[in-house]
């Protein structure tokens, strides 16, 4: 790394080259503080205007540039405009140049004098909190690849310093002192690996935010992360309450926190853990400065002085414990109801707490309205049912905090509010809104992308908005294709909640309805090759021509008493069903037998598409390269918990379709908001190896499931591709006849904070298809509680 070595007269020379037009009169430079850049102050006629940054060797483009993104977003926006740096352009428009081995910037200069240098006044302490949530706010929606990076100021990474506390810090105490909360911070590394992610600035210590009377503004964005956004907060603070007692501390704490969450609203889980970030910051510090004291020797008695405001405020943090401090934060938030030392720390703040309307409702009132005003048939889950609040990750959370580990939502598909989808709407949604009669780039980029995932010759896509709108679609596609009306289906399947897609659901119409099929619907027997008509342990391999012999069979009869069929319908992996997986060459020869009688073959990919089978992007694919069905529907997991859905169809089904002179316009099916986010979706299993990670976590459940099967004869069957898995329960492996209790499992299971479903015609299969990002703790965790709860139940037979 090349430290810029840039004199007064080259920096003037610089000015006068590329920024004419802004530094016409007498120019003035004078260096700024910097560790290996140089900063100029530039004054014009005797008044500072403007900052020349003159980079060191080792900072790239992709960095620079990304600085420049953020400064141009925050220049625009509500309450951070005028109170961060606007970049200044050169006179032919660049807004950063090379000059030799550095990059050069010219910035706005910002008036004031810097915090550390000021009274923390309640005003001062409120104007930056507010700052600080106004400008995450403004940040969130940014989504830039140079800022998620290691850097070893990132307080997600803050274990990367624990190595070097025994070498650097040679006093014991010291040394004691740090440890004690760095373990603090890595035993709670689970709860914050589910905290909201964002790009924050991530170095807003009282050198870089500057006062100007109460008003305050913010510098240097070399620092910049993506990371968990209540680092914003816990860096600041770590500054803002070093030499202060502790009813001090506590009211600086309060007034920031309480203003800060006036702009962003803050989390119960992040005011949580607050402290222990802040002291994980100041451990940083002091382990970095230890460690520079060893390079620098010479200076060690600065660095260990400069160093000396942290080491208090830990030992005062350390003495005081995080009790009282946390409580205050939450009442400030207006997440608890606090006590008198509360109240007095909140009004010696100044603050008012704000009212919790987000927990205002208990379970009962909730479920008093729903019985009131909402339908019976809108189930919910669990004698005492869940209220959830939030999801992260696997896991969804309760209104006390409580995490349970999610096994079945298969909509969420890469994890519960990720970060990179969540951005990629909020950015779109700032942006524009409106249909497919406008040209939009975005449609464009999802249905060229969504296609490289598809066979060839799968290659028109219409987009829509749920799984039921995606199938009816298809369903019109077939009738009008083939100008037939009757449809082949798979015993026990779902399809949708429209009238039409009932008539093609047995699940809907015969197992719930308690009628017999519809006269335009056929059914076929799901190829359960466990208990249905043709097993594996009677016939072997020939189960799957067997299966499919029936589709053949009833297309000859349908034919022979004048009935043609529009389509062979199936689910790739029958869900409702049981979790099912058909025998290989089942869907090969289906399709073989269809097309001969002139159907077109449509695959239900809504439940199990976008990799979750672990080898493949959709599931058909794994009936073998020759397996191509004539329409595909998406749903669920398309858009993360975004309504959107689509069907994929050849040339010749669309053109038919095109040519009845009807138009086909969905109002919000192709918004650019929903293609953004569905784009998302993609790139994140793939930047994230999300299908690859199907199949690893998918095997390794299910060798742990069948692990359990010599300890409980119920675990009859366990099958599954990639993160699809049923196990089915029995009364015994000889009989297979269905296990009474498996319905008990998911109550008992909740009870562990474990979610999970039964499911199949006699309820009596072990449903998972959890969002595809679990690893193998979740495995564990899942495990662990399913012998429990199984020790219980089977102890009770």
């Amino acid at each position: 790394m090349v430290v810029p070595a840039v004199s007064f007269e080259q920096a003037v020379g610089i000015l006068k080259a590329h920024y004419g037009a802004h530094t016409q009169g007498d120019v003035v430079v004078s260096k700024l503080d910097s560790y290996i850049d140089q900063n100029f102050k530039v004054s014009i006629d005797g008044e500072a205007r403007y900052v020349l940054k003159v980079a060191n060797s080792d900072e790239s483009e992709e960095q620079i540039a990304a600085e420049d993104e953020v400064l141009h977003v925050l220049s625009k926006a509500k309450g951070v405009q005028g109170r961060a740096p606007s970049v200044v352009p050169t006179d032919n428009g660049d807004r950063y140049f090379k000059n030799g081995a550095h990059f050069v910037r010219l910035i706005t200069f910002l008036k004031g004098d810097v915090l550390a240098k000021v009274a923390h006044t309640p005003a001062v302490m409120k104007d930056l909190g507010a700052l600080l949530g106004s400008m995450d706010n403004a940040l969130s929606v940014l989504n830039i690849k140079a800022t998620h990076r290691f850097l070893r100021w990132d307080l997600k990474a803050a274990s990367s310093v624990t190595p070097l506390i025994d070498f650097v810090i040679t006093n014991d105490d010291k040394k004691q002192l740090v440890k004690h909360f760095m373990d603090t911070y890595e035993a709670r590394a689970p709860q914050m690996a589910a905290l909201p992610l964002s790009l924050i600035h991530n170095d807003a210590n009282d050198y870089n935010v500057l006062c100007h009377g109460s008003d305050t503004s913010l510098t240097d964005f070399g620092d910049m992360v993506t990371t968990y956004t209540i680092c914003e907060l816990a860096i600041a603070l770590a500054y803002c309450l070093m030499d202060k007692d502790l009813p001090a501390l506590l009211s600086a704490a309060v007034s920031m926190v309480h203003s800060y969450h006036s702009q962003r609203s803050l989390l119960k889980e992040e005011l949580e853990l607050l402290w222990w970030l802040i002291a994980a910051r100041l451990c940083v510090s002091v382990t970095i400065s230890a460690y520079e004291a060893t390079r620098n020797p010479g200076n060690k008695e600065y660095i260990e002085i400069s160093a000396g405001p942290a080491w208090k405020l830990l030992e005062l943090m350390k003495e005081a414990g995080c009790e009282v401090f946390t409580k205050c934060v939450l009442a400030a938030c207006g997440y608890c109801d606090g006590d008198a030392q509360t109240a007095e720390v909140l009004k010696a703040a100044e603050v008012t707490p704000v009212c919790a309307s987000r927990t205002s409702y208990t379970k009962d009132e909730l479920l008093a309205f729903r019985r009131a005003h909402c339908p019976k048939t809108l189930s919910i889950q669990y004698k005492d049912p869940l209220k959830i609040v939030r999801g992260r990750g696997y896991h969804l959370i309760d209104e006390q905090g409580v995490r349970y580990l999610d096994c079945v939502n298969n909509v969420c598909h890469v994890g519960h509010c990720h970060p990179r989808v969540v951005a990629a709407g909020q950015r779109q949604m700032n942006e524009l809104n409106t249909n497919t009669r406008y040209l939009s780039d975005n449609i464009v980029r999802y249905i060229k992308e969504l296609l490289t995932t598809m066979p060839e010759g799968l290659d028109h896509v219409f987009l829509v908005n749920s799984g039921t709108e995606a199938n009816e679609l298809a369903h019109r596609l077939a009738t009008t294709f083939t100008k037939r009306e009757h449809m082949l289906v798979v015993d026990h399947a779902y399809h949708g909640h429209s009238t039409s897609l009932i008539k093609v659901s047995p699940y809907k119409f015969r197992d719930q309805g308690k009628q017999e099929a519809p006269a335009t619907t056929s059914c076929v027997d799901m190829p359960d090759v466990y208990r249905g008509t043709y097993t594996t342990d009677e016939h072997g391999a020939d189960a799957a021509v067997l299966y499919a012999n029936q589709v053949d069979a009833k297309l000859k009869e349908l034919k022979e008493h004048g009935t043609e069929v529009a389509a062979f319908w199936a689910e790739s992996l029958m869900g409702v069903g049981g979790q099912v997986i058909p025998p290989d060459g089942w869907l090969a020869k289906c399709h073989e037998h269809a097309r001969k009688y002139g159907a077109v073959c449509i695959a239900d990919e809504v439940q199990v598409g976008f990799g979750r089978v672990g080898t493949h992007w959709w599931a058909f694919q794994c009936q073998g390269g020759n397996v191509v069905p004539d329409i595909v529907t998406l749903g669920k997991p398309i858009g993360n918990g975004h309504p959107m859905a689509a069907v994929v169809c050849r040339k010749e089904i669309a053109d038919a379709f095109s040519s009845t002179g009807l138009e086909y316009f969905a109002t919000f099916g192709g918004n650019p908001v929903s293609c953004a986010i569905g784009l998302e979706v993609l790139n994140v299993i793939r930047d994230e190896g999300l299908m690859q990670n199907a199949n690893d976590v998918g095997e390794y459940f299910k060798a742990e499931l069948l692990r359990l099967q010599p300890k409980y004869d119920i675990v009859g069957d366990v099958r599954g591709k990639g993160m699809f898995i049923g196990a089915e329960l029995v009364c015994d492996r000889e009989s297979k006849k269905p296990w009474p209790k498996a319905p008990l499992l998911s109550e008992l299971m909740k009870e562990k904070h474990v979610l999970v479903t039964t499911d199949g015609p006699d309820n009596n299969v072990l449903k998972i298809k959890p969002p595809i990002v679990w690893d193998r703790s979740c495995v564990d965790t899942f495990m662990k509680a399913f012998d429990e709860v199984l020790s219980v139940l089977c102890q009770d037979a």
